[in-house]
């Protein structure tokens, strides 16, 4: 959260902010109302950039979830009034997102699934920026679905995500080679933890791709790798290579690579 002084004036813009009224000791059950990214698509992740997959369903919408808790399963769904509507539908909640997840452990392994739909993908962040002016006049809503895995053993763990529209949208909304997008994105990464001079060092290594996606500014094909080391309690040290390659030019692209390099200081308090 914060804010701007433009000519005597204050404007405040709020990222993220939620209340969640929950007492597992009375009951699995939680209400959590808010303004943060739904759970749609899946963030887990060694690397500092977020999944290409991640990236196009991230939906942060102010919406109210209910949700329950019991024995590593939960289920949650949600309901809100997202920046996209359908032309002639007015101004009002009707989109919707459902997901249920598991999580333990086998064979002294630990892992976590997940999988989540959405009524209107067309209010991920990514494509909501794309739409622009047609944001409020859709023909009508574009679900999405969304899965996640990830197994983890000793200081090694594997993880996917993968995210879809369930249709194509309309040409004149999103469009890919003339016809309307479907846009799909994945990702595969593999990470391993190890002590180096008493500091915990990660070391991430990722594959990705999407379809359809070119006019959402996503490349084709990623991948890269990332070290990350803690620096202190709170503190932590990554550096990230990312190898981008773009559509080629009989899909409207240019076929060219690009190359990335970030190194991040994050702190957390």
């Amino acid at each position: 959260m914060f804010s701007s002084i433009e000519d005597g004036s204050t404007n405040v813009n709020l990222d993220e902010a939620w209340v969640t009224i929950a007492n597992d000791k009375f009951t699995p059950l939680f209400l959590q109302a808010g303004q943060y990214a739904v759970p749609f698509s899946s963030d887990e992740t060694g690397m500092v950039t977020d999944p290409l997959s991640y990236t196009l369903g991230e939906t942060k919408e102010a919406n109210v979830l209910v949700g329950v808790n019991m024995v590593g399963f939960t289920a949650q769904g949600y309901v809100y009034n997202g920046d996209t509507q359908r032309a002639g539908g007015g101004n009002k909640v009707d989109q919707f997102g459902l997901f249920a997840g598991y999580e333990g452990e086998a064979a002294g392994a630990g892992y976590n699934l997940g999988i989540g739909y959405i009524n209107s993908i067309s209010d991920s962040d990514t494509i909501t920026d794309t739409l622009g002016g047609n944001a409020g006049a859709l023909s009508r809503y574009i679900g999405g679905v969304a899965a996640h895995a990830s197994v983890s053993f000793n200081n090694f763990a594997l993880i996917g995500g993968y995210t879809t529209a369930t249709e194509a949208f309309n040409s004149g909304q999103l469009a890919f080679n003339g016809n309307g997008a479907q846009p799909e994105a994945w990702y595969l990464e593999a990470n391993y933890t190890a002590q180096i001079l008493k500091r915990d060092v990660t070391f991430a290594l990722t594959y990705q791709g999407t379809d359809e996606a070119l006019a959402l500014g996503q490349p084709e094909t990623r991948f890269g790798g990332t070290v990350s080391m803690e620096v202190v309690a709170g503190a932590s040290l990554a550096a990230e290579y990312l190898h981008d390659e773009d559509y080629g030019t009989g899909d409207g692209g240019t076929g060219e690579d690009s190359h990335t390099a970030t190194l991040q200081l994050a702190v957390e308090f």
